[in-house]
């Protein structure tokens, strides 16, 4: 009798032609709960298909997440919702501390957050409108300008208080400028106003929408069990200490 790995293989060609034959498959067996919901500059959901690349190897305004391998990793955990952040540590290791954006005590790390709301991330004005960042290159973008924004080094002072961001940000002006230069030759309005929305208007952190999602059950589960945030307990600490200030190893 052949293995059921025997028959799988022989059975694959035809297997996949009816898979990618059906929509509904494609739409409801390969998107977990988790999937985030994005589209592309047409309007269209993306899907987590491999089929001639997938959405994942092409090139959204000049960038090509998949050249990247940390760009396209971090690409990954958003998409998954499986990321080193506080909403991914309370639903799998939920008898454990959870972890506060570094934002706010009271802001819960989630991925709509960092996303949405977070002041520490810096956010293209283009990309960002009252629906948030909705669609792929709006996605990859962020990821780019943010380069610790879901890696296992977490930004602890805002974006565009780093040293290495007048650079980075000259690095997009001078990038505009020849977008700019194309455009008139083709007779098209250029671009101007601000890049990116700090530059723009006060961003300020408000309670709204894109911050109820699943990752903030997961979170008032955690306060139902007496477990407390990781930073709620080093401030507790640290307003306790001798000096009353000071930082805590």
């Amino acid at each position: 009798m052949p293995s059921s790995d025997g028959r799988g293989t022989r059975q694959g060609p035809s297997v996949r032609l009816q898979t990618q034959a059906s929509p509904y498959h494609i739409k409801t067996c390969f998107k977990g709960n988790s999937w985030y919901e994005i589209t592309d500059k047409e309007g269209n959901e993306i899907l987590p298909s491999h089929l001639q690349g997938g959405p994942w190897f092409q090139t959204y305004q000049g960038v090509k997440a998949a050249d990247n391998s940390p760009l396209f990793a971090r690409l990954m955990r958003v998409m998954c919702n499986h990321a080193p952040i506080g909403e991914y540590r309370v639903r799998f290791f939920p008898n454990e501390a959870y972890k506060g954006c570094q934002c706010d005590l009271k802001s819960p790390e989630t991925r709509q957050h960092i996303l949405m709301v977070c002041h520490l991330f810096v956010r293209r004005t283009n990309h960002y409108d009252l629906d948030g960042i909705t669609t792929i290159h709006g996605l990859i973008l962020f990821l780019q300008d943010n380069p610790q924004a879901f890696s296992f080094e977490p930004l602890e002072l805002p974006r565009h208080t780093d040293e290495s961001w007048p650079a980075y940000r000259r690095e997009l002006e001078l990038a505009r400028d020849e977008e700019n230069k194309r455009r008139k030759k083709k007779k098209l309005p250029p671009l101007t106003g601000p890049i990116f929305l700090h530059e723009s208007i006060e961003f300020t952190r408000h309670w709204n929408v894109w911050e109820m999602d699943d990752g903030w059950g997961d979170i008032f589960c955690a306060i139902g069990r007496g477990i407390k945030p990781v930073l709620q307990a080093v401030a507790k600490r640290a307003s306790t200490s001798s000096a009353g200030y000071g930082l805590v190893e």
